[in-house]
């Protein structure tokens, strides 16, 4: 069974300021914020190999991320509901899987995993379709 660690609030910034990978680090902080700014909870969960920052919101918004697939020589990720918008550079050679425009969804996930065996990152990004059952 793989351990998985969760944080919420103020944890959440503690965590990312341990995480040694800066591209990681700042990938993750601009998901937060973009959420945070859009009126949305954010939290983070974490493995051995893998991180993800989930957003919630109480209703649900209309939600688009350009639509990608593929590695990446230099690129951008862009987030984007009706009230703002944000992106982050994606570093070279990484993966990427993105999603594409959803109506009506109740949050986001960016989601990074490492893969050792090949030193390779690879990046999700996606919407989350249904309601949190509880953040508690």
């Amino acid at each position: 069974m793989v351990e998985k660690w969760r944080f919420k609030g103020k944890e959440i910034e503690e965590e990312l300021r341990k995480m040694p990978d800066r591209d990681v680090r700042r990938i993750l902080r601009v998901a937060s914020r973009f959420c945070v700014k859009n009126g949305g909870t954010p939290v983070m969960y974490k493995t051995a190999r893998e991180v993800e920052m989930a957003c919630y919101f109480d209703e649900p918004v209309s939600f688009f991320i350009g639509s990608f697939y593929g590695v990446v020589d230099m690129g951008h990720v862009r987030l984007v509901t009706p009230a703002d918008i944000s992106e982050f550079k994606v570093p070279e050679g990484w993966h990427v899987d993105v999603g594409d425009y959803e109506e009506k969804v109740y949050g986001f996930s960016v989601k990074l995993t490492y893969t050792p065996e090949l030193g390779v990152w690879t990046i999700r990004v996606g919407a989350l379709k249904r309601k949190p059952v509880s953040l508690d």
